[in-house]
């Protein structure tokens, strides 16, 4: 990657809130565990803190990649609890619905957390690498 001074500057603004979010998603069990273990109420819990922490990661942050990504994570916790309903009960009628609905989450939030390791070169945990992982299942061939 060329040396860009503006690229630099927003990583070094940025760092300490990458970090942190990596941390956080780190212990998020929805965004690792198999759909067919998930339990509906835990996922849609989980979906609404991810959502609320990305708006307080967000007001912290500078504007630049970090700041799209963490935007486009919140993005895609609100999709996953618009298409929950009220109180998961339209993932509690379709276990199909639920299960589609995950896979998108974890994947669009995957996407994003290569993007900002890219980025940041911040280390792997193994549970952000079981993240990754998800993105390799979907480059595979059928």
């Amino acid at each position: 990657m060329t040396y860009d001074p503006e690229v630099e500057a927003h990583i070094n603004a940025n760092w300490g809130v990458a970090s942190q979010l990596l941390d956080f998603l780190s212990a998020r069990r929805v965004l690792t565990y198999a759909h067919h273990r998930e339990d509906v109420d835990l996922c849609v819990r989980s979906a609404l803190e991810i959502r609320s922490t990305m708006t307080t990661l967000i007001t912290a942050s500078t504007d630049g990649p970090l700041k799209r990504s963490l935007r486009e994570i919140q993005r895609a916790c609100t999709g996953f609890l618009d298409a929950a309903g009220p109180h998961g009960k339209h993932f509690e009628e379709s276990t199909s619905l639920f299960q589609i609905n995950l896979v998108a989450l974890q994947l669009a939030v995957a996407r994003q957390v290569e993007e900002i390791l890219r980025v940041f070169d911040l280390p792997l945990t193994s549970e952000i690498h079981q993240l990754l992982a998800i993105i390799e299942e979907q480059r595979r061939p059928s």
